[in-house]
């Protein structure tokens, strides 16, 4: 997925939502040709996290705001998502989006039961990076995912 595209969703976030929320949530969004979910602040720019697929598309384009140690564009750097007893790993290159000055992590993953399964489980959702992690609680991930799923094959 290219910088334009992020920089899209970040455009988006600032239209998005309830006008009063400060916390970051998880946020459903459908266009023309596709849907992605994000997880960022409402009416803010602030984005952590984005998964995107054209419609009929069985790709999902992975985006995470995460600046691993010694960042440089063009680095490799596998990105591990957990939630329960499912995971997956995904392939990401890094980038460095000088207009904000955020380092981003940039992969694709098939959309597919596990992947499914990993944004639209309860509990949270565990991303490692090397030995860094987050965690991100998956509260209203599932309703908030449904535009993805129906996009999505």
């Amino acid at each position: 997925m290219k910088a334009s595209l992020f920089a899209g969703f970040v455009l988006a976030l600032l239209f998005i939502g309830p006008a009063d929320a400060q916390e970051r949530t998880w946020i459903g969004y459908s266009y023309e040709d596709g849907a992605a979910l994000i997880y960022g602040v409402p009416d803010s720019g602030d984005m952590t996290l984005s998964f995107d697929c054209a419609t009929n598309s069985d790709t999902l384009a992975f985006i995470y705001a995460f600046e691993p140690q010694n960042a440089s564009d063009g680095m490799k750097v596998d990105v591990l998502l957990q939630a329960g007893d499912m995971a997956v790993t995904v392939a990401t290159v890094g980038s460095r989006l000088e207009m904000d000055d955020i380092f981003v992590l940039e992969g694709e993953l098939k959309f597919d039961a596990r992947s499914a399964g990993i944004i639209t489980s309860d509990g949270v959702l565990q991303i490692s990076v090397g030995d860094k992690s987050e965690e991100i609680p998956l509260a209203g991930a599932r309703e908030a995912a449904k535009s993805l799923r129906e996009a999505c094959t």
